[in-house]
Order: structure tokens, then sequence, then C-alpha cells
């Protein structure tokens, strides 16, 4: 049996389950919205276990208000307190500058429980052409770590997340929410995704 026959029997599935796009802590804004009295991670870990999620890659949501340092020093306490469970992302935020975007890779990148990077550009932290973005991808490009992009509809722009990865083959790109739930954009995406 293979693990889509398992799944569409409702039968645990046979391998590791990795959720690889989360984010812990509570955040109630912009329309959408997390189960009030469910966003510590005690309670995150045990809905894990219901539907067979054996660990999980995560950053904070305090990455969405550009608190990269904050963000990341509560990803490294998850990540030491749940050993196994919850691995993390560091978070980039350009407005922060380059020195501490430099930094913040210098202190995590060496710890083994902090996967890749994580960006959320356009209407949140700015353009992915931001040099601090571009920094953090030469490294991951170096480091041949993964990039978790927030993408929403054309933003960022196709363009730009393709010209990112045309010199950056190294770089392992995931584009979050296949582009924002919209099949347009996702067709859009579908090039850029075969070809890199």
């Amino acid at each position: 049996m293979t693990i889509r026959d398992e799944a569409f029997c409702g039968k645990p599935l046979s391998c590791r389950v990795i959720d690889a796009h989360t984010h812990i802590g509570a955040y109630h804004l912009s329309g959408w919205h997390q189960k009030y009295d469910k966003t510590d991670i005690k309670s995150v870990l045990a809905e894990n276990k219901r539907m067979g999620i054996d660990c999980m890659v995560t950053i904070p949501h305090e990455i969405i208000d550009g608190r990269m340092e904050e963000a990341n020093t509560i990803a490294a306490r998850t990540v030491s307190d749940y050993d196994g469970l919850v691995y993390a992302y560091i978070a980039i935020v350009p407005s922060c500058g380059m020195d501490a975007v430099k930094q913040q890779l210098k202190k995590y990148s060496q710890n083994p429980a902090f996967l890749g990077l994580k960006f959320l550009p356009g209407h949140y932290h700015g353009s992915l052409t931001a040099p601090e973005y571009r920094y953090a991808m030469d490294f991951a490009d170096e480091m041949r770590c993964p990039v978790l992009c927030h993408v929403w509809q054309k933003d960022p722009a196709h363009a730009d997340i393709e010209d990112a990865l045309k010199t950056r083959r190294g770089m392992k790109f995931i584009i979050a929410h296949q582009g924002g739930g919209y099949a347009r954009f996702t067709d859009r995406a579908t090039p850029i995704v075969r070809e890199y």
C-alpha cells in the first residue's frame, strides 16, 4: 500500500510526517485566526500527535511584526525544550539592517535544530531584492539550505523569485502557500518550480 492509499483510507501514514511550515504563538490580525486557547506549544504538539505529525519546522509569529531577534530567541528556546519535535527557521527581516541579519545568521546557523531561513517579503517586509534578503539567499545558496518564502498571489513578484534562483542553484526555495491559493498564481509559479 502506498502512502497515498494510506491517506485515502484514513490510515496512519507509514512514513515520517514533517510539517515544514508552521508558526508558534498567538496571532489574531489580518482576518485569519488561530483558536485563541490552542496557541501554546503544548496544545500545538498535542494536535500534531493527534494528526500523526512527527515533527514540525516553525518560526514564531513575532516575525510578522518585524521582531527578528525576538522570533529567533523564542524559536531557539522552543527547539531546545522540545528536541526532536520542533525544528526552526532563522527569521530574516531586512528592516533590522544588514549587521543584525548577519549577526542572526552567525548566531543560529550552527544550531542543528535551525534547518533554514524564513522570509516574509512583500507587504510585510519589503522587496525580495532588498540587500539583506540577497545576502541571506547567498548564505542559503552556500549552505545549501532551504528558504521558506511567504508568497501570496504576485507578492513577491514571480520575476523577483526567478531572478533570485537563476544564480543560486544550491538554495532550496520553498514557495509557501502555493502562491496564495489562487489557481492563476499557482499556474504562473509552475514554470519557475519546474525550472529551478
